[in-house]
Formats: C-alpha cells, sequence, structure tokens
C-alpha cells in the first residue's frame, strides 16, 4: 500500500529540520572554537608581556647598577649614596636573581599555555613576600631626590672651585678644594692627592643619574 502523501510531507519537514539543527550545531561549534583559539590567543599574549616586561626592568635594574651605582660608589659619600640608591641592590638580586631563574619554565619554545600560565603564577606567589622590599623602595624616593639635588649642587661647587673663580677685580683665586671638602668630590681629591676633584668627572655622573 503507497504512504500517504501527508506522510511524505512530515517526513520532508523533519528531515529539514533534522539538517537544519544539525547546521546550526556545527556553526556554534566553529564560533566556540573561534572563540577559545582567540582567548588563548589573548591570554598568551598578556604572559608574554609579563615576560618581556621583567626582562626589560631586570636590564633597567641592571643598567642603573652597572653605569651609576657601582662607579658613584667611589664619589660619593657612603650616605649620599644609600639615599640616592636605597635598596636597589636588594631589587636586583630579587628580579635578575630568584625570580628570573623561577620564570624559566615559562620561556621554554612552545611551552603549552598552561604551563607558562601555572609558572608564572607560582614565580610571583612564592616570591610575594620579598616585594615588600619595594615598600623600602618607595618610602625613600622623597630622601633619594633631595640627596641627588644635593649631590650635583656639591658637585658644581667642586668644579667651579676646581677651576678657579673669579674674584673682584679680574684676580683670579684658583681656590682647589680640600681633600673630602665636599661629598661628591672626596673620593677623586684623595686619588689625586687634594688637588680636588677633576673637570666633569663625578658631576657628569651625576648629572646623567638624575637626567636617567
Amino acid at each position: 500500500m503507497p504512504p500517504r502523501r501527508g506522510s511524505n510531507i512530515k517526513l520532508g519537514v523533519m528531515a529539514e529540520l533534522k539538517n537544519l539543527f544539525e547546521e546550526q550545531a556545527l556553526k556554534a561549534a566553529a564560533a566556540a572554537k573561534a572563540k577559545a583559539e582567540a582567548d588563548e590567543r589573548k591570554l598568551r599574549a598578556v604572559l608574554e608581556e609579563i615576560l618581556e616586561t621583567e626582562e626589560r626592568y631586570g636590564a633597567d635594574l641592571r643598567q642603573v647598577h652597572g653605569e651609576f651605582l657601582t662607579p658613584l660608589r667611589e664619589v660619593l659619600d657612603g650616605r649620599a649614596h644609600i639615599a640616592i640608591f636605597s635598596n636597589i641592590e636588594q631589587l636586583l638580586e630579587l628580579h635578575c636573581g630568584a625570580l628570573n631563574a623561577d620564570l624559566e619554565p615559562a620561556r621554554e619554545a612552545n611551552v603549552p599555555l598552561a604551563k607558562m600560565g601555572e609558572a608564572i603564577a607560582k614565580a610571583f606567589i612564592t616570591l610575594l613576600p620579598f616585594f615588600k622590599m619595594y615598600s623600602v623602595y618607595c618610602g625613600a624616593k622623597a630622601a633619594s631626590s633631595e640627596a641627588l639635588d644635593e649631590a650635583r649642587a656639591d658637585s658644581r661647587r667642586g668644579d667651579e672651585e676646581a677651576r678657579g673663580v673669579d674674584a673682584p677685580g679680574g684676580v683670579r683665586s684658583h681656590r682647589l678644594p680640600r681633600p673630602g671638602s665636599n661629598r661628591v668630590g672626596a673620593g677623586a681629591a684623595r686619588r689625586e692627592g687634594g688637588r680636588g676633584a677633576s673637570r666633569g668627572g663625578p658631576s657628569r655622573g651625576v648629572a646623567v643619574a638624575e637626567e636617567r
């Protein structure tokens, strides 16, 4: 007995609905996959930025230590040196030592996203108590600026005395600083046997330190 016409229509409609639902499901799955991949790319970009920022900050600390902190230790007295640079050496050890080593697993080539995130989170959580060092550094900011300004002023006075200043009547006084007479020129004065700080030495280092 042939199927009725109404039955054929119902079967056709059901087939069309089935195809429609399957098509919608495929589109939804593709959209969800695309969103997940986009979210993964964004998260990886954020994690890579954390690593790159930490690497640049470590390079800045090494530059400050190598080009300013260490050389100026020879020309600044102890109190001025500590006031200006505070605990930068401790921060250098934290970031370029312990933290840098703990972040190495996150820097591996083709590292899975989950492993990268876990390594970064673990590194910062483990060393979290040591970041209290920044309370010391930030708290010393005002004193650091004042000490740097004073060091620059001392350096300029030392340079003027080393060159000799014009006295009334056009006579050059040719006054030289005494060894240790100012904080910036003291080390250089001792090295030159009391003849004063060399022209353009300590003053340039302090000036560059302030500009940075």
